[in-house]
C-alpha cells in the first residue's frame, strides 16, 4: 500500500532532515555564543533568525507539517486496517496536535525575531504552549505504543515499536528518551515498509 510506504519514507526524511538540522544549529549557535549564552533560548532564537532566511523558515514549516501528515496517515490507515480504532483517533489527534503546535510555534517566532514585534502575550503564552506540548507528546506517543502493541498478533513489529514509543513517551524529559523515539520511528519505518509488502502481495 502506497500509504504505508509513503509513511516509511516519510519517517527516515524526517530523520535524516531532523539531524542534519540539529548539526547546522548546533554548529552555528556554538561558534556565536559563550557557554553561559547557550542556555539563553532568546540569545539563540535571535541568532537563527538572522541564519536562516524567513522563506527557508516557512519551507521549513511546509515541510515538516508534510512530513507529519504523511505519518501519522500511515498510523491511521493501519488503524482502519486492522479495526485498531484506538490507533485511529489518537493519530488523528496527534497529527492534528503537532500541526496546530508547529503553526503556532513558527508563526510566533516569524513575528518576533523575524518580524521584530515584541509582544508580551506570546512571551508569556510560549513556555506554556511549550509545556501543553510536551505533555500532549508524552500522552500520545505513550497511547500510540499502546495501540501498536495490541495489534501485536496481527502486524509484524508492532509489539516492538508499540514498547519501545511507549517507553520514549514515559522518557520524554530526559535525553534518553529522543534516543529511544529515534528508534522507535526507525523500527515503525521498517513496519510500515514490511506491511506494505505483505498486503500488496496477499491482494
Amino acid at each position: 500500500m502506497r500509504v504505508l510506504r509513503n509513511a516509511g519514507i516519510a519517517i527516515l526524511v524526517g530523520l535524516l532532515l531532523g539531524m542534519i538540522s540539529l548539526i547546522i544549529v548546533a554548529v552555528k549557535l556554538l561558534s556565536n555564543l559563550s557557554l553561559s549564552d547557550l542556555a539563553k533560548i532568546e540569545v539563540g532564537k535571535e541568532i537563527l533568525s538572522d541564519f536562516v532566511p524567513l522563506p527557508v523558515q516557512i519551507i521549513i514549516l511546509i515541510v515538516g507539517i508534510s512530513i507529519t501528515i504523511f505519518i501519522y496517515s500511515g498510523f491511521i490507515s493501519l488503524g482502519r486496517r486492522f479495526d485498531s480504532n484506538l490507533l485511529v483517533i489518537v493519530s488523528l489527534v496527534f497529527m492534528i496536535g503537532l500541526i496546530i503546535y508547529s503553526l503556532y510555534s513558527n508563526i510566533s517566532y516569524i513575528i518576533q525575531f523575524y518580524l521584530n514585534v515584541q509582544s508580551n502575550a506570546l512571551a508569556k503564552l510560549d513556555p506554556v504552549a511549550l509545556t501543553i506540548n510536551r505533555f500532549f507528546v508524552i500522552t500520545l506517543e505513550i497511547l500510540l505504543g499502546i495501540a501498536l502493541v495490541k495489534l501485536k498478533d496481527q502486524l509484524e513489529l508492532a509489539k516492538t515499536a508499540g514498547i519501545l514509543y511507549i517507553i520514549a513517551g514515559a522518557t520524554t524529559l530526559i535525553i534518553i528518551g529522543s534516543l529511544i523515539s529515534v528508534v522507535a520511528q526507525i523500527v515503525a519505518a521498517i513496519m510500515f515498509f514490511k506491511t506494505s509488502n505483505k498486503l500488496e502481495i496477499n491482494d
